[in-house]
């Protein structure tokens, strides 16, 4: 069963916006990161921020 979210152009356009800070933050984020288990969530993470921003 697939759930869908129905946005308005607005709510699509602040969603795409906050992935894409999202995406710019976590680099940074994963460099400095200590803990193997937390960086590989971030990755993780990051990957599926990519996913969500595919056109």
């Amino acid at each position: 069963m697939s759930d869908q979210v129905i946005l308005s152009k607005a709510e699509r356009e602040l969603m795409v916006t906050l992935l894409k800070h999202e995406r710019a933050e976590l680099p940074a984020e994963i460099r400095h990161t200590r803990h193997c288990e937390v960086r590989e969530e971030l990755h993780r993470r990051r990957d599926l921020v990519g996913n969500l921003l595919i056109d």
